[in-house]
């Protein structure tokens, strides 16, 4: 039995989506048919018994009052059943009875057995050509048995049409299966249809061609639904691809520029001998380009690292005051040397964050860095902190040539730099940009660049003041719970 049913799971699975919903319709057909057809021919057969066993009790009852005891012998009074026949006491229905005492003298033997005699030891028999039934039943007067009485019932009637009704229950149910097997064939190849395009659409979509899409069901079924998200998966992986080529295109393009400034400079170098002075401008030079390479690729080894989850993330309590006076100090120079003025405002100066120190610091160092980078010379920069709601505010504002309209929904992409001419001599690698959107990302923080250009531009953050780990933050500070 577990090898043929072993057998049968390896040929479904085998079998196409097709054959299988075909398969499954006829089996789950098959067995409410089935149970119908038995339930039917069970309820004819007990309401056969039931008229079979009904005559016999009305029989019995007859005869069991024309029974009695005189001298110790079992008698019976010399009526004839056709009495209680035509009083309509009894049924009509040919019925063969026997009464014997218990020496097993027969007392009566009904007319229509001439001669012939019941066979006690069966309880079905053939007799004339007909089925008979026989019920044995003990014959008692008072408290004592003083003998038995048979009664066999004429059952052909009832036999043939349990007989007629089995076939045709049997017909009905092949010939059933044979009609639903042929509609469940046609029903499971529509139903499958849609799911056989998106198969052909999805054997000719390869890298150079992700711009083919699957038609939409008219039904907005499963179906549907499956087209749907396979087009949104494509759409996904077209972007995700056209990101790593520009990404590799871009990544190619900025280790280049200071490769080939390194081997120039080598090649000038080797050329000739030279003054010490010449000599150390040159590689002071080429120190600078390095420090340029490690740069960038600290900035895109942070983006890998953090690119797909938080697990890289230490969560602690922090003052954002604390956390902006670090992320703006290592540019004191670059704010004295350009004359700009800083202004800070924290309200309230203690209030504390549950959050990672380094991510939240690389936000506001990339920040800060830019309203340097892209201030004029005795501009402002604004920092400002403040609580709204359930949130705190951080705005970072600096006066500089801004940012143009068009250009904003692409600042956060990989190494997109503002083409504006304006500032040529500001370099950059336009990783860091993406690096804060990363991180806001990763610690729930909203962020959002307005700019208005040849005036300032203000990147403002939204830092939620949430519940985590028991630890509840508010205005004063820190507060532990038991939650």
């Amino acid at each position: 039995m577990a090898w043929v049913i072993s057998q049968t799971a390896k040929s479904m699975k085998k079998l196409s989506l097709q054959s299988r919903i075909a398969f499954n319709c006829i089996t789950s057909t098959a067995i409410l048919t089935g149970i119908l057809c038995a339930v039917i021919l069970l309820v004819i057969s007990i309401h056969a018994n039931r008229r079979i066993n009904d005559i016999s009790v009305a029989h019995r009852d007859y005869f069991m009052q024309r029974l009695s005891v005189n001298n110790g012998q079992l008698t019976y009074g010399n009526i004839h059943p056709d009495e209680a026949v035509n009083a309509g006491i009894i049924d009509r229905q040919a019925v063969y009875v026997e009464i014997f005492d218990n020496s097993g003298n027969r007392i009566y033997s009904s007319p229509n057995l001439q001669n012939g005699s019941l066979p006690p030891e069966k309880s079905s028999f053939e007799l004339n050509g007909e089925k008979i039934r026989l019920k044995k039943l003990p014959v008692q007067i008072g408290n004592k048995t003083e003998g038995c009485l048979l009664i066999a019932v004429a059952a052909g009637d009832m036999d043939l049409l349990m007989t007629i009704l089995f076939r045709v229950c049997m017909v009905g149910f092949f010939f059933n299966l044979a009609l639903q097997f042929i509609t469940s064939r046609i029903i499971a190849k529509n139903s499958i249809k849609p799911i056989r395009e998106i198969i052909d659409i999805s054997n000719t979509i390869t890298h150079n061609s992700l711009d083919s899409r699957i038609p939409l069901p008219n039904n907005q079924d499963e179906l549907y639904e499956l087209s749907d998200t396979v087009n949104k998966l494509l759409d996904r992986i077209e972007c995700a691809i056209e990101r790593e080529k520009s990404f590799t295109s871009y990544a190619s393009h900025e280790f280049r520029t200071p490769l080939s400034v390194l081997k120039g400079t080598m090649e000038v170098l080797i050329r000739r001998p030279r003054s010490e002075d010449e000599y150390r401008k040159r590689i002071t030079a080429c120190i600078k380009e390095v420090d340029k390479l490690n740069g960038m690729i600290e900035q895109m080894l942070i983006l890998t690292r953090y690119e797909d989850s938080r697990r890289s993330l230490s969560f602690a309590c922090h003052t954002i005051e604390s956390l902006i006076h670090t992320a703006a100090s290592p540019f004191c120079d670059a704010i004295i040397g350009k004359k700009l003025e800083m202004k800070t405002s924290v309200q309230p100066r203690n209030i504390s964050l549950y959050t990672d120190e380094y991510a939240l610091s690389v936000i506001l160092n990339n920040l800060i860095s830019n309203a340097v980078k892209y201030s004029h010379d005795g501009g402002v920069i604004d920092i400002k902190a403040y609580r709204e709601n359930d949130c705190l505010i951080v705005e970072i504002q600096n006066s500089g040539h801004g940012i143009p309209q068009e250009e904003l929904d692409c600042i956060f992409e990989k190494f997109y730099r503002s083409r504006t001419p304006e500032q040529p001599e500001i370099k950059g690698f336009g990783l860091g940009l993406p690096i804060v959107k990363r991180f806001c990302s990763l610690l729930n923080i909203d962020i959002s660049i307005t700019s208005e250009p040849g005036k300032n531009t203000m990147a403002r953050l939204t830092i939620p003041l949430y519940t985590a780990r028991g630890i509840s933050i508010n205005p004063e500070g820190l507060h532990l719970s038991a939650k």
